[in-house]
């Protein structure tokens, strides 16, 4: 671990109601873009490219597993002694693919969805400021907690996947 060392005029603090509201925004959008999905096609494997075409089923699985890591990873800032940088092991471009989402229907999907997002919502609620403070080295760069959080709702799941998934379902 690094020692820590931050520059907080450097990048603004998010605040827990920025981070409850960027989650709010990426669920919202979600949901709506599944709104009248019925049943699912078949994705087919991961596709060509090394895994760079996702369908349908790939980009929920991967949605929903990006919701489930929050924590995983926040935990590796909260567990870091004060003053101390954790290396914050973050994994890129994984589908977090498992067996049942081959032949899961849409509501499956709908229900894992909702219930990470819950998860994530009552975590985030609990943390407070200084929590959001507390930096870590990610293979992003040396982030804080709070940007860690909105860079995962925000740009990551709402901005990037969701926008991917609402294309694939045109």
């Amino acid at each position: 671990m690094a020692t820590a060392q931050v520059d907080a005029a450097a990048e603004p603090l998010a605040s827990i109601r920025d981070v409850i509201d960027a989650m709010d925004e990426a669920y919202a959008r979600l949901a709506k873009a599944l709104e009248k999905v019925t049943t699912l096609p078949e994705d087919g494997g991961e596709g060509e490219g090394n895994g760079n075409y996702w369908g349908v089923r790939r980009v929920l699985s991967h949605i929903i597993g990006a919701w489930q890591r929050v924590p995983v990873h926040a935990a590796f800032y909260l567990a870091a002694r004060e003053g101390e940088a954790p290396i914050v092991p973050i994994q890129v471009t994984d589908d977090y693919w498992i067996p049942e989402w081959d032949s899961a229907p849409i509501e499956a999907f709908r229900a894992a969805l909702r219930a990470a997002y819950l998860g994530n919502l009552h975590f985030v609620a609990e943390l407070d400021r200084a929590a959001l403070a507390r930096v870590g080295d990610t293979p992003f760069g040396t982030w804080t907690l709070g940007k860690l959080l909105m860079v995962s709702y925000e740009a990551h799941i709402n901005k990037a996947h969701t926008a991917q998934l609402e294309a694939l379902l045109r």
